[in-house]
């Protein structure tokens, strides 16, 4: 059933593909993916309103997993645009992991830079001083400034090249330009000289110029799945992807964003994430409490049935503190007597204020938890609209059941044997072949209840 906010928010919509919604949370835009010559994906326009819960239906083969990968980054699409939040996922340029990335890029630089100078004006006098003086301080300038962009990241600039906006080249030109400086002051600091002092600045420029294509790649590449997570989307999958050699506690820990000890630099010591691993086995447990599982709390997650796995992968998914959650068929071989209950989790989601987009084959489910529903059909989006509407589309029933759904197989003869060919039922009821009107078939036995 539909709640009293999506009913308010859908009000007046039109049913139709493509429809502006009040507030949408992800936008889809002339998305296409071809494989060979074949177009899987052709989508000109689709609207996910936020705070619904949003089923996408279709016939085997219309299209609808390989859309859903599409829209969570597990596959790039051909052509098109997809806005996520007001921002666009097809590429980084111009958002923060982009700043982040050039900012990190210049604090590694200037680390360099740092710990040569340095090194090599005090190693003029002596040498051994000079390299310990330029380690310490390229290690402490590499410690701050890695330090300065988690705590106060990268805001927007009006510079294209420092937003990641700026042409591919243009990072590997630079890349070019710091590689030759640095490798000059290299061999400057550490008195190199004979061949070495030729190779150092070549290969140093060489890798990197490599490295500065690299960063332009992926400032002007597309958000990869572990990206979108962090910004707020987050799917489970028809085949659970439980790690079945870990408790279920650690699978649950593992969902968590931001983890102090999953950095090298800080995971070597203990005290600095302690806190924080407490705080995140508290969260873990009250989720596994709400989807009743704490008594598997440190059991293996290889041990829990298909149904208790798909309540796992949703608990995990919400460690990652998600606005939208996609779900691929997660009634998918799930025990009827878990069903219930993974549809009032579905729905909890909804009433915590997340959006929910789901696929799904069964038109129970679908109609029971969703409050608005997208069709795909070879491809395309066909219809949109509430369940009930959905129910009623002309153009859905036929893409189900196809065109002639509403013909009956009779049995006609021709001049060398049978075949079965589909024909409208006759207005009296009874169905007549080629050979006979008087309402027998070829065996003269009666056709009067509507065909054999």
């Amino acid at each position: 059933m539909m709640s009293d906010r999506a009913t308010a928010s859908l009000d007046g919509l039109a049913e139709q593909p493509g429809v502006p919604k009040p507030d949408p949370i992800l936008t889809v835009s002339n998305v296409s993916r071809s494989f060979g010559g074949l177009k899987a994906v052709d989508v000109e326009h689709l609207e996910i309103q936020r705070g619904m819960i949003t089923a996408l239906i279709g016939p085997n083969g219309a299209g609808k997993t390989t859309f859903f990968n599409l829209m969570t980054g597990f596959d790039q699409a051909d052509t098109g645009e997809r806005v996520f939040n007001g921002e666009r996922l097809s590429r980084r340029a111009g958002s923060a992991p982009a700043r982040r990335a050039v900012a990190s890029a210049g604090v590694v630089t200037v680390a360099l830079l740092g710990g040569l100078v340095v090194g090599g004006a005090v190693g003029q006098g002596n040498v051994r001083l000079g390299q310990i003086l330029g380690f310490v301080v390229g290690l402490t300038l590499l410690f701050f400034g890695n330090r300065m962009l988690l705590t106060s990241p990268p805001g927007p600039r009006s510079n294209a090249f420092l937003d990641g906006r700026a042409a591919r080249p243009l990072y590997g030109i630079a890349g070019l330009a710091t590689g030759l400086v640095v490798s000059e002051i290299a061999v400057w600091a550490t008195h190199l000289d004979g061949r070495w002092s030729t190779l150092l600045p070549f290969f140093g420029t060489v890798s990197s110029g490599i490295l500065g294509f690299a960063l332009g790649s992926y400032v002007q590449g597309p958000y990869s799945p572990h990206e979108l997570a962090q910004h707020g989307m987050v799917r489970t999958f028809q085949l659970t992807k439980s790690l079945t050699k870990l408790p279920v506690i650690q699978n649950m820990a593992l969902g968590a964003k931001g983890q102090v000890g999953e950095r090298l630099s800080r995971g070597l010591i203990h005290p600095l994430w302690t806190d924080q691993e407490a705080s995140i086995e508290e969260r873990a447990d009250e989720l596994l409490k709400r989807f009743k599982l704490d008594h598997m709390r440190n059991e293996f997650a290889g041990t829990l049935s298909g149904g208790q796995r798909k309540l796992l992968e949703m608990a995990r998914a919400l460690m990652t503190d998600p606005t939208l959650v996609m779900l691929d068929e997660p009634m998918a071989g799930v025990n009827p007597a878990l069903t219930q209950s993974l549809l009032e989790h579905i729905q909890g989601l909804r009433d915590d204020g997340l959006t929910v987009v789901f696929v799904e084959h069964d038109m129970d489910v679908v109609s029971e938890i969703s409050d608005w529903v997208v069709v795909m059909a070879e491809g395309r989006i066909i219809a949109e609209g509430p369940p009930v509407a959905i129910g009623r589309n002309q153009q859905v029933i036929d893409a189900y059941l196809g065109s002639d759904h509403e013909s009956n197989l009779v049995r006609t003869v021709d001049g060398t044997g049978t075949r079965d060919a589909p024909t409208r039922e006759a207005p009296t009821g009874d169905v007549t072949t080629s050979d006979d009107t008087t309402g027998k078939g070829s065996d003269g036995a009666s056709n009067s209840d509507g065909g054999v």
